[in-house]
């Protein structure tokens, strides 16, 4: 008797965390913050392409088409344009969730100090270590 409670314990708390686990949406997804310099924007296909530095425990430094999760976050992004983003997980890919010029969050219209070396034409891209930060150029 005692055997027969445990296993229908087991089966009800398996189908409990069956159930749980399948309902997991997308808005559980961690969102993580990024930085980089757009590449290119899609409106019509609602991706952008951002050449992005390191995001720590997600992906490498590297250029990447990501979908937008509403197309208005395309509104108003240009190539050329640095930008810091949020992204999460939406199944095997990654989804732009927001997107600020790095301007606007810092609060002045100028590119930042290590980037007005070469009036950004570097984006600020160590090209021998492929990092952000001080361009590997003289200033």
């Amino acid at each position: 008797m005692v055997v027969r409670n445990l296993l229908a314990v087991l089966v009800a708390l398996s189908a409990v965390l069956a159930v749980t686990a399948s309902s997991r949406g997308a808005d559980d997804e961690p969102s993580h913050a990024a930085h980089g310099i757009v590449k290119s924007v899609d409106k019509t296909a609602g991706t952008i392409t951002i050449d992005h530095e390191d995001i720590p425990g997600v992906m490498m430094a590297m250029t990447m088409t990501f979908r937008v999760e509403a197309p208005a976050i395309l509104r108003d992004v240009a190539p050329g344009q640095e930008v810091d983003f949020q992204l999460r997980r939406d199944g095997d890919r990654f989804v732009v969730t927001k997107i600020e010029s790095a301007a606007e969050r810092s609060g002045s219209g100028a590119t930042s100090s290590a980037m007005s070396c070469c009036r950004g034409s570097c984006r600020g891209r160590n090209s021998s270590s492929g990092t952000y930060g001080m361009p590997d150029h003289q200033m």
